[in-house]
Order: C-alpha cells, then structure tokens, then sequence
C-alpha cells in the first residue's frame, strides 16, 4: 500500500466515525500535524503508530496488506546495494578462516613468549589488520539493512 492510499483510508476512516483530526490525535496521543501528514500521504507512520489510529478507530489491522507494502519498500531500498550483500558473504567466510588463523597465532604467540621463543609479529600485524578490515566489509551490508529498516518503520 502506497503512503497516500493509506492515508486516504485512514481519513476516510475517521470521518467515517464522525471524528476530527484533533479528536482522533488526543485518543491516540499523536500531534496534529503528524496525522496531517499521514492522511495527506506524506510519510508512511511507524508500525505502532498505525496500530494506535486503528485501535481508536476499531479496524482491523489485517485490512491494511502493510506486510507486503514494507518487503516492497524494503526491497526498493536495498535494490541498487544487493551486491554489497554477495561481496559481504563473501568476505564474512574470509573473516570468518582468518579469525582461525588469528586464533592460532595467539595461542602460538602465548606458548612461544613463555618459552623466551622469538614469534614473527609482522605476519601477527598483517593478519590482526585483515581481521578487522575484512569484518568492517562483512559488517557494512547489515549497517546498510538497518538503517533501511529504522526508513521503513
């Protein structure tokens, strides 16, 4: 559902019930102006605001197909960064084999530094520095679906 149809329905809704916009805001403790902009299709309200308008205005929420609306809008969103998600797969297995590696060389570096034995820190540098760089591009697609998520709700 488009953000003006639902705006429209909700309208249609409490004029329905013979309810002012002021009137309706004070039931569902929202601001004027936010029902203003929802009726006249300008933002599409957070989940729990939907669910306070419709609980006043006694319709069912199932009316609404805002499930289908939100995948749609989530995946309109994320449409032009679907390879972000394939490149993050793919380093996430690399980060995940390198945080082994990394796991094995401090347990190395721990027995050799008890024996007085010399270890190759360069290569200890090397692999700490992909570990952290290869998580930051593993991370970078779930940064992107929770910022598109806080949009959407």
């Amino acid at each position: 559902m488009q953000q003006p149809e639902l705006g429209h329905k909700i309208q249609n809704w409490r004029k329905a019930k013979g309810l002012t916009q002021e009137e309706l805001v004070e039931k569902c403790n929202l601001n004027v102006r936010t029902l203003q902009r929802i009726e006249a299709g300008e933002v599409l309200p957070r989940s729990y605001t939907i669910k306070s308008i419709l609980e006043v205005l006694n319709v069912d929420f199932s009316e609404l197909n805002l499930k289908e609306d939100h995948q749609n809008q989530f995946s309109t969103l994320l449409g032009d960064k679907r390879s972000y998600f394939k490149w993050g797969a793919i380093i996430g297995i690399i980060y995940l084999c390198l945080s082994f590696v990394e796991g094995f060389m401090e347990i190395g570096f721990y027995n050799t530094s008890r024996h007085g034995l010399s270890s190759d820190s360069a290569s200890y540098v090397f692999i700490k520095m992909a570990v952290m760089v290869t998580f930051i591009i593993f991370y970078y697609p779930l940064y992107l679906t929770g910022k598109t998520l806080r949009i959407i709700y």
